[in-house]
Protein backbone atom coordinates (compact mmCIF):
# COMPACT_ATOMS: atom_id res chain seq x y z
CA UNK A 1 0.00 0.00 0.00
CA UNK A 2 2.92 2.93 0.79
CA UNK A 3 4.46 1.97 -2.26
CA UNK A 4 1.13 3.32 -4.32
CA UNK A 5 2.11 6.73 -2.53
CA UNK A 6 4.03 8.62 -4.69
CA UNK A 7 5.19 12.36 -5.23
CA UNK A 8 2.73 12.72 -7.87
CA UNK A 9 -0.04 10.70 -7.02
CA UNK A 10 -3.45 11.95 -4.99
CA UNK A 11 -2.54 10.54 -1.89
CA UNK A 12 1.38 11.75 -1.77
CA UNK A 13 -0.25 15.32 -3.12
CA UNK A 14 -2.85 15.09 -0.16
CA UNK A 15 -0.24 14.26 2.09
CA UNK A 16 2.09 17.41 0.74
CA UNK A 17 -0.68 20.04 0.58
CA UNK A 18 -1.97 18.90 4.71
CA UNK A 19 2.00 18.94 5.85
CA UNK A 20 2.49 22.11 4.15
CA UNK A 21 -0.53 23.81 5.41
CA UNK A 22 0.28 22.16 9.23
CA UNK A 23 3.71 23.85 8.54
CA UNK A 24 2.30 27.47 7.78
CA UNK A 25 -0.09 27.21 10.62
CA UNK A 26 2.94 26.47 13.14
CA UNK A 27 4.94 28.76 11.65
CA UNK A 28 1.69 32.07 11.71
CA UNK A 29 1.72 30.95 15.70
CA UNK A 30 5.12 30.67 16.72
CA UNK A 31 5.64 33.97 14.75
CA UNK A 32 2.66 35.54 16.83
CA UNK A 33 1.11 36.45 13.59
CA UNK A 34 -1.80 33.61 14.45
CA UNK A 35 -3.06 33.29 17.86
CA UNK A 36 -2.35 30.23 19.66
CA UNK A 37 -0.44 28.76 22.39
CA UNK A 38 1.76 25.28 23.10
CA UNK A 39 1.27 25.51 26.92
CA UNK A 40 -1.26 22.59 27.08
CA UNK A 41 0.95 20.55 24.60
CA UNK A 42 3.87 21.48 26.71
CA UNK A 43 1.87 20.16 30.25
CA UNK A 44 0.70 17.09 28.66
CA UNK A 45 4.05 15.70 27.57
CA UNK A 46 6.36 17.14 30.61
CA UNK A 47 6.05 13.69 32.40
CA UNK A 48 7.86 12.23 29.31
CA UNK A 49 10.12 14.62 29.14
CA UNK A 50 11.14 14.15 32.79
CA UNK A 51 10.95 10.07 32.32
CA UNK A 52 13.59 10.90 29.07
CA UNK A 53 15.67 13.35 31.25
CA UNK A 54 15.83 10.80 34.55
CA UNK A 55 16.90 7.73 31.92
CA UNK A 56 19.17 10.40 30.24
CA UNK A 57 21.33 11.30 33.66
CA UNK A 58 21.72 7.12 34.55
CA UNK A 59 22.66 6.01 30.68
CA UNK A 60 24.24 9.42 28.96
CA UNK A 61 24.44 7.58 25.42
CA UNK A 62 21.52 5.98 25.16
CA UNK A 63 20.09 9.04 26.50
CA UNK A 64 21.30 11.05 23.64
CA UNK A 65 20.51 8.90 21.34
CA UNK A 66 16.77 8.59 22.40
CA UNK A 67 16.79 12.63 22.50
CA UNK A 68 17.93 12.42 18.88
CA UNK A 69 15.90 10.19 17.61
CA UNK A 70 12.90 11.88 19.69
Amino acid sequence: MASSVTFLSPTGIAIRITVGALLVVLGGIQAEVLPGSFYSVERAIRPLQERQARFGRRHPLAGAVLFGFS
